[in-house]
C-alpha cells in the first residue's frame, strides 16, 4: 500500500506529539530519577522519531529504519521483470512440445458381432 507524502507527515507529527505528550506526563518522574523501563522506551523511541528525517539510518533495538525506499523499488522491479522473464521462457517452451497422441478409427458396426464373439470367447 502507498501513502501519499502528507500522510506520512501527518502521521510522523501525530506520533511525535502523542509520545511527546506521554514524556510530558512523566517527566517528573524522568528527572526524578522514578523512571520505568516503559518510560525509557517511549523516550528512546520519540528521540528515534526525531532522528528519523535527519539521517539515512537510524538502528534501535536491532530494527534498522532506512531511507532508501528508491533502492528497494529498483530492487524489486528487477526481481519481478526477471520473475516475468522466466515465466515467459516456461510458457514458451509448454507451447513448443506439442504431444500427438493418435486414436484408431472406430471399426465399422459390421465388424461389431465379431468382435464381440472375440471378446465373450476371451472370457
Amino acid at each position: 500500500m502507498k501513502f501519499s507524502n502528507w500522510f506520512k507527515i501527518t502521521w510522523w507529527v501525530l506520533l511525535l506529539t502523542g509520545l511527546a505528550v506521554i514524556l510530558a506526563k512523566r517527566y517528573g518522574d524522568l528527572i526524578g530519577g522514578n523512571s520505568t523501563g516503559s518510560d525509557m522506551l517511549v523516550l528512546v523511541v520519540w528521540l528515534a522519531l526525531l532522528l528519523l528525517p535527519l539521517f539515512q539510518e537510524v538502528s534501535l533495538f536491532g530494527l534498522t529504519f532506512k531511507r532508501e525506499f528508491e533502492a528497494l523499488k529498483t530492487s524489486v522491479s528487477d526481481n519481478v521483470a526477471s520473475i516475468r522473464a522466466e515465466i515467459r521462457n516456461s510458457i514458451d517452451i509448454r507451447t513448443q512440445i506439442s504431444p500427438n497422441i493418435v486414436f484408431p478409427a472406430t471399426p465399422p458396426d459390421s465388424q461389431l458381432p465379431a468382435i464381440k464373439k472375440m471378446i465373450e470367447a476371451a472370457l
